[in-house]
């Protein structure tokens, strides 16, 4: 089963949170679990996702209903998955957490741990079946018209760039729903790499998150924390600040990122795309995708014969009559695709 562990969190009339019960143990998940599911705010969000290490963490919030012998005010159902299925898990947690309103025991949310472990659905006075739910679906799941709407095509086209050279990328907003949103999107933006391990859709400035970040090396990390805007070079290569509309680039890359015709061209079919009235973004996603691959097979046949091999190099590049900045970014391109060291004909 694809659902690794499961966790209840309390927090009490002092405003502690803390988890009571998990199943198997949460081990090193118990911090990044109890800092991300957010529920020590006044008014915790009802749902969230995010990524740590290679899972999938998700929490859904409840209030405790008020009573006199209560001793806790609220409480998250917290699920480990290696899959990513925000809506799928979602209306599972939502079950696990509506069984434990009523029975004020985990012993029922093992229950259905174990039926779906057992026989992968449950039935009876709720019903859920894991395979109901389509792994493609979440990819496709959200807008990217909104990202461009919000950015703007030339903004967006500097993103595209960041995950395309495989930076890292920071994106702050006030409101977590909104960042949840507009992060997830993201990776429609390299449709060919098929990559949404990179996302961490909500991170906290906490030293356990960070260092997270470190390791992964290459991410889009969403924060609602103001201070991680002023973390550039140690947190960012590039930041997207939502509520701004904004993309920063930081010193260390900045040259990485000189707009050419290429860009110019790029920014202007984004900005008609979302012009256009499409049903949904997936014409949009094709396009990107469909400019995408042009530029690589640019790039790939600018690949030439060496002793070791055939390859890319800066000094190469640096012959060609190319625009201003474009051998740096090419040769960017061509390092993030693998297409720079030695590769044997």
């Amino acid at each position: 089963m694809d659902i690794q562990s499961l966790g209840l969190l309390e927090k009490d009339l002092q405003g502690e949170c803390s988890l009571v019960w998990s199943f198997p143990s949460l081990d090193n998940l118990q911090r990044p679990c109890l800092s991300r599911c957010l529920l020590a705010q006044t008014n915790p969000p009802r749902f969230c996702f995010t990524r740590y290490g290679a899972v999938w963490l998700y929490s859904f919030n409840c209030p405790t209903p008020a009573r006199s012998s209560c001793s806790t005010t609220a409480f998250s159902v917290c699920l480990v998955s290696k899959n990513y299925d925000p809506e799928k898990y979602e209306a599972l947690l939502a079950i696990l957490a509506r069984q434990y309103l009523q029975n004020g025991s985990p012993l029922k949310i093992l229950e259905i741990y174990l039926r779906l472990a057992t026989n992968g659905s449950i039935s009876g006075e709720v019903s859920f079946s894991l395979a109901d739910w389509d792994p493609r679906r979440p990819l496709l799941a959200g807008d990217l018209r909104e990202v461009v709407r919000t950015l703007g095509g030339a903004n967006t086209v500097l993103l595209w760039a960041a995950l395309l050279l495989k930076k890292r990328v920071a994106v702050f907003n006030d409101d977590l729903s909104g960042l949840l949103a507009f992060v997830r999107v993201l990776p429609c933006l390299v449709w060919h790499r098929q990559n949404w391990a990179i996302l961490r859709p909500y991170v906290t400035m906490d030293p356990v998150d960070l260092e997270d970040l470190a390791e992964a090396g290459v991410y889009c990390a969403g924060f609602i924390d103001r201070t991680c805007r002023s973390a550039a070079d140690s947190l960012y290569d590039v930041l997207v600040d939502i509520s701004e509309k904004s993309v920063t680039i930081s010193e260390l890359v900045k040259g990485e990122f000189l707009v050419g015709p290429f860009h110019k061209n790029l920014a202007n079919i984004l900005d008609a795309e979302v012009a256009a009235t499409h049903a949904d973004h997936q014409p949009l996603i094709k396009v990107v995708a469909f400019e995408t691959r042009r530029l690589l097979d640019h790039v790939a046949g600018l690949r030439v014969p060496h002793g070791d091999g055939t390859y890319v190099t800066r000094a190469d590049l640096e012959t060609r009559n190319l625009p201003a900045g474009m051998p740096r970014f090419l040769f960017a391109c061509a390092q993030a695709e693998g297409w720079t060291s030695a590769v044997k004909v």
